[in-house]
């Protein structure tokens, strides 16, 4: 078997052994839902998809035209621009409230600071999403 597109290979083996390894470590743990099975055969489904695309040629071309696309890589560059710019007043915003609280509570600052970098790790994933539905839709 022949890969043609590796990153889509690396993506779909990832997905499959996830997928794969949820069952059987949920029965260890005792507490498997009717939800794990929905997420296991899902990420079967798309991992698997990605692996006969990834060993086909004709998709795999496609794929990589898609990717090399000027439209998209004018789309990702902006939203990565946007994004990266929304997260820095951001941390800046949350940096100062959260050295203001802790000086005046005087709680611990490993505590803030712990609690800024998890707010600041949401705020660029929802800031990714959204810049890039946003010039998708524009351009």
């Amino acid at each position: 078997m022949k890969v043609y597109n590796r990153k889509n290979f690396v993506h779909g083996l990832f997905m499959v052994l996830l997928g794969s390894a949820l069952i059987p470590l949920g029965l260890l743990r005792g507490d498997l839902d009717w939800r794990d099975y929905i997420l296991s055969g899902g990420l079967l489904l798309m991992g698997g998809g990605l692996l006969i695309r990834s060993a086909s040629k004709k998709p795999s071309e496609e794929d990589l035209l898609e990717e090399r696309d000027e439209r998209n890589c004018l789309v990702l560059l902006k939203n990565r621009s946007c994004a990266f710019q929304v997260v820095e007043y951001g941390c800046l915003v949350l940096e100062t409230v959260f050295f203001v609280v802790g000086k005046i509570t005087g709680e611990m600052l490993f505590v803030h600071m712990g609690c800024g970098l998890a707010v600041a790790i949401g705020l660029c994933l929802f800031a990714d999403v959204a810049t890039f539905m946003y010039y998708d839709s524009k351009l």
